[in-house]
């Protein structure tokens, strides 16, 4: 497995794509709904992260450069004759310097609505008032950066958890807010079994339970979405439970990692297509290097395969 594992990251060049389900996403989470019809960015960039605001019917995403830089693009997206269709994308104008932005999400909070984003560059957590529309009035949640932070509702309590870019794969950390400030869950850096989960999409009220998608980053990133019911969210406890998973094949896609709902009657997804990076004759080649050189020098190549990627 971790032969497969390095080898597929080195020989691959990811090409991320938006998608559009006709149906409900109670119908693509539990059902069999998986008729997509990709939406593909300008050559020699990328989309993902799509998330619908919908009192502003439009669709929010990440656009990624070809150095992999990320900004957040919006798009009206609208129905027409049955079908649901993007407009012309442009870019969401932030306060403060251009830094790398994804994961983008709209919601009330109290009397205010808010956009979370990803913002790993700025090492910290915010969220920006969108009581005019565009992001202004920052206000930092948490003095450390959280990857796809998500703002969901449990049990009356206001919540935003997401993926410590520091820890193991799949170490969620949780804040709520007691009413006055945002505060740490003592469960802080808590792992979602060994899978590298981190939120995949808003939660979904399905019946009385409450699913969060979670993106599977083993044995790499956007290997599947796997659907965790929530047993339990306090002060002391994140307790999940996996009542199903989507696979990128059933989308006809080589990766997949993000779905959220359009209103009530269609789902928005992304995914993506695999290419070669070097060609596979190279990495055969390398792979054979590695081999030979394994009966001479094993602690080298051990420490290929230990390095970070």
């Amino acid at each position: 497995m971790a032969i497969r594992k390095h080898l597929a990251r080195l020989d691959c060049i990811l090409d991320w794509r938006l998608g559009i389900i006709d149906a409900p996403i109670e119908d693509v989470l539990f059902g069999q709904a998986r008729a997509v019809r990709w939406l593909l960015p300008p050559e020699g960039s990328g989309w993902a992260d799509p998330f619908f605001d919908e009192p502003g019917k439009r669709l929010l995403f990440e656009s990624l450069d070809d150095r992999g830089f990320g900004s957040i693009v919006e798009a009206p997206l609208a129905a027409e004759g049955g079908s649901w269709a993007l407009g012309d994308p442009s870019t969401v104008r932030f306060p403060g310097p251009a830094i790398h932005r994804s994961f983008p999400r709209v919601q009330d909070l109290g009397d205010r609505t808010v956009l979370t984003c990803e913002m790993i560059a700025a090492e910290h957590l915010s969220l920006f008032d969108l009581s005019d529309g565009s992001p202004t009035g920052e206000e930092m949640v948490r003095p450390t950066a959280m990857a796809d932070p998500l703002i969901i509702e449990f049990d009356g309590r206001t919540w935003i958890i997401g993926c410590h870019p520091d820890g193991p794969d799949g170490t969620v950390v949780g804040q709520f807010h007691d009413g006055r400030r945002w505060r740490d869950a003592s469960w802080s850096s808590l792992v979602i079994g060994a899978t590298g989960a981190r939120p995949a999409g808003g939660a979904v009220k399905f019946f009385d339970d409450v699913v969060v998608p979670f993106q599977i980053s083993d044995p790499w990133y956007g290997a599947a979405v796997e659907l965790r019911k929530i047993d339990r969210l306090d002060e002391t406890h994140f307790v999940t439970t996996p009542v199903g998973r989507l696979e990128p094949n059933d989308f006809g896609v080589d990766r997949f990692h993000t779905v959220n709902a359009v209103g009530e009657s269609a789902t928005v997804v992304d995914g993506a297509i695999s290419r070669s990076a070097i060609g596979t004759g190279r990495i055969l080649t390398r792979a054979s290097s590695l081999l030979k050189k394994s009966v001479k020098d094993p602690a080298s190549v051990t420490a290929w395969f230990g390095r970070g990627w």
